[in-house]
């Protein structure tokens, strides 16, 4: 069976290019019998214009300009592109999202020689977002506890402890690093995350110490965000690495239950500032299970915290 195409372009035309080469190849073309019926783009200064004519085939252009109707130039797009009635209409390097009309008229039947798998890097500069981020979506990893959603005002400030507490550990640590460009970055760190962790654990206390509503509610945000808190102590690979240089403290919590002595002193002070509040959180929790909670006079445990 033969294939009338329709190729559209926006820029040089080098897919174009590959394209027309390949049907003027005998053997390509005996294999696949593609015939390009026509080559339109969206502004008339497009180099693959002068690619299709070089070649003897059809142009036409359908320009799009600032201030334009978008529907009323897809509609002109999708009459253009049906006057050659075409099998395959081929998107190589067209920069403009084509819409409605145009899918309705040639859907199931559009090559979209997009330069990502999508749906990575949707749109129209997948390139350009491929250069600047270097990955893709997926590897964009967070830690899950910053990931959930705000809620009220006590889920923002636990989750918001949570963190600080664990950063101020790992700036702590990491502040009489081996490494001494690292540790005097870190010791910086360390004095802002203090800062932070005086805020957050402030509220927090006042919340536990504050009505029974509010009391309930930061017990209510611990429970929920607290299964959350062991991925914090869990090291990769490069972890490990840089714990046995010398260049980190390590963190790890093993799977096995076994707890690193540095995670434990960790954990503790989360503990312990939580507690402090008249929230108290039971040792149960380090395996993943949700905490329990009393109502009780304040707690001080003596752990270390920041200085207020």
């Amino acid at each position: 069976m033969a294939y009338s195409v329709v190729v559209l372009v926006s820029g040089s035309g080098t897919l174009l290019q590959s394209l027309i080469d390949s049907c003027a190849d005998p053997e390509w073309s005996a294999a696949h019998d593609v015939h390009i019926a026509a080559v339109g783009a969206d502004r008339a200064g497009a180099y693959g214009l002068e690619r299709a004519r070089a070649a003897g085939i059809p142009t036409f252009v359908v320009p799009l300009s600032k201030g334009d109707d978008r529907s009323v130039w897809d509609r002109a797009l999708t009459d253009a592109v049906a006057a050659y009635a075409p099998d395959l209409v081929v998107s190589a390097g067209f920069m403009k999202l084509v819409g409605p009309a145009f899918l309705e008229r040639f859907g199931g039947r559009i090559i979209n020689t997009h330069p990502a798998l999508l749906p990575s890097f949707p749109g129209t500069h997948g390139v350009r977002d491929a250069l600047a981020y270097l990955r893709e979506e997926s590897e964009y990893l967070n830690l899950t506890l910053v990931e959930q959603p705000n809620g009220d005002f006590a889920d923002t400030i636990v989750r918001q402890f949570l963190f600080d507490a664990w950063q101020y550990g790992v700036y702590g640590g990491l502040a009489s690093s081996t490494d001494a460009a690292l540790a005097a970055i870190a010791a910086k760190g360390h004095a802002e995350a203090a800062y932070h962790l005086r805020y957050s654990g402030g509220w927090l206390e006042r919340l536990g110490d504050g009505t029974p509503e509010s009391h309930a509610r930061a017990a209510r945000a611990l429970a929920n965000l607290w299964p959350f808190v062991n991925e914090l102590f869990v090291d990769d690979d490069v972890d490990r690495a840089a714990a046995a240089a010398g260049c980190s403290p390590g963190s790890m919590i093993p799977v096995t239950g076994v707890q690193a002595p540095v995670s434990e002193r960790r954990m503790s002070r989360v503990r312990s500032r939580a507690s402090s509040s008249t929230t108290a959180v039971t040792p149960e929790s380090h395996s993943g299970a949700g905490p329990t909670f009393s109502r009780s006079s304040r707690m001080k445990s003596g752990i270390a915290t920041p200085p207020r």
